[in-house]
């Protein structure tokens, strides 16, 4: 299975919103009737296996403002970066904000925040996880911003009505930066997984045909048949994104229910009969040994019939309070369709978090399970942070964090720990920290992170 994605869900897998936390500017000194806020943020991680992470360290700087006056803001955001996948300069967001007394609308390139789960969220789609990084305080450096429209009605005091488009984007979908792509990389059966350890034969089509249909990272032998058929690398008014969502808070707790029409990030694909045919036999005993290898040594072999992008529906539920000082959070999701071997399947998925500040000392537990119905086959993923805040020594914070995701699927037990150091004074901030792996040492490595936030 994909060894990756718990290394993903490790660096990636996080939600939530805050709003600018900057230097504001007084309107005498701007000449401008309104208030001016400006946030610029520096940051530099270098990850010390090369071999793994090449192109470290990532450099990054975020320039942020927004610009308030009356009934409306105006937010915008330049990101210049130098790191694994490339360098330039880009318009991380801009977003013009206009209220009333009870509704308020949002157009733009913007983060938008679905469901309660932090980092195991089955329900959080919207904005793609910035997996470099996904322990920033900024929202919108551990998200990446969409371009969407956004209405908000409020009800009374403590309901709310939400209604979102949003154009599919190709250019930052990534089905390895939300939760169902852990289950996207387990459901596939067990036996493929039997075959690449008891068959030299299984081991090639396991490695060659399958892992790669749902990677990110596709065998270049596949990846020019596939990208001519499915080239989804544009932005796409016509494949939009809806979704509706009520939510009610009372007496400490939050009530929500959603629905989301969804063009798929990952498409159906449709494999040769003929091969599932031959690997079936091979699952089953039969000594169809020299048939696959008749079929691999093809010289234009061609495994994929067909690809072909998709829509899916997910109703959602979901809810958050507190319990004798426990922070509570449950969701529960149903999508009608994720695409299978040849088919689709029904997905479903349920979600709890668990957190609780004493003191200096704080957890968050996270623990999300799926089923695939065709399959018969659950996934179980689990998060939890502890930190501690260690001690304040001439003005320097120190403290101490550790995250620790585990996967169970098919058999299968991956671990994935992650510590952090991080001494903190004033605007800077020093993180030194370590990634191990329980499966593959080769994603082991060190690093360090320097912020400065102004």
């Amino acid at each position: 299975m994909n060894r990756l994605v718990a290394v993903m869900l490790t660096l990636g897998v996080i939600g939530g919103c805050t709003l600018l936390d900057g230097k504001e500017i007084s309107s005498s000194a701007t000449g401008l009737p309104g208030s001016l806020t400006l946030k610029q943020s520096f940051i530099v991680r270098q990850l010390d296996n090369g071999a793994t992470y090449p192109d470290t360290p990532y450099i990054l700087t975020l320039s942020e403002g927004n610009y308030e006056e009356g009934s409306y803001r105006i937010d915008g955001g330049l990101l210049l970066y130098k790191g694994h996948d490339g360098s330039g300069v880009t318009l991380n967001q801009a977003a013009l904000v206009y209220w009333g007394d009870d509704f308020d609308v949002r157009i733009g390139k913007f983060v938008s925040k679905t469901g309660v789960l932090d980092y195991l969220s089955g329900l959080d789609t919207l904005n793609p996880v910035r997996v470099d990084f996904f322990d920033d305080t900024n929202i919108n450096l551990r998200r990446i911003p969409q371009w969407m429209a956004e209405l908000s009605y409020f009800v009374g005091n403590a309901s709310l009505v939400r209604v979102t488009v949003q154009p599919y984007d190709g250019r930052t979908q990534s089905y390895l930066s939300t939760y169902v792509g852990f289950l996207l990389d387990s459901y596939l059966p067990a036996y493929f997984e039997e075959l690449s350890r008891n068959s030299a034969e299984g081991a090639a089509v396991y490695q060659e045909v399958f892992l790669p249909l749902y990677r990110d990272s596709i065998s270049p032998a596949l990846k020019s048949d596939i990208d001519s058929q499915y080239n989804e690398r544009a932005l796409a008014i016509g494949k939009s994104t809806f979704q509706a969502l009520f939510e009610r808070s009372s007496d400490g707790a939050t009530f929500g229910a959603a629905w989301t029409n969804r063009y798929s990030e990952v498409p159906y694909i449709r494999v040769d009969e003929q091969l599932l045919a031959v690997i079936d036999a091979l699952a089953d005993g039969e000594s169809t040994g020299e048939a696959l290898r008749a079929y691999l040594d093809q010289p234009d072999l061609n495994p994929i019939k067909g690809v072909r992008g998709f829509r899916y529906n997910q109703f959602a539920l979901y809810a958050e309070g507190t319990v004798n000082s426990y922070g509570v959070r449950a969701e529960a999701s149903v999508r009608d369709r994720v695409p299978v071997l040849n088919s689709f399947t029904p997905l479903t998925m349920l979600g709890f978090g668990l957190d609780r500040q004493a003191g200096d000392a704080y957890f968050d537990l996270e623990v999300q399970w799926g089923y695939l119905k065709q399959y018969r086959e659950s996934v179980l993923a689990t998060m939890l942070l502890n930190r501690f805040d260690l001690a304040v020594y001439r003005g320097v914070a120190v403290r101490f964090d550790h995250y620790l995701i585990t996967g169970w699927y098919a058999g299968n037990a991956t671990a994935v720990m992650l510590p952090n150091l991080v001494l903190s004074r004033g605007a800077f901030e020093v993180d030194l920290h370590a990634l191990y792996h329980s499966d593959d040492k080769a994603y082991n490595t060190l690093g360090f992170t320097l912020r400065a936030t102004f």
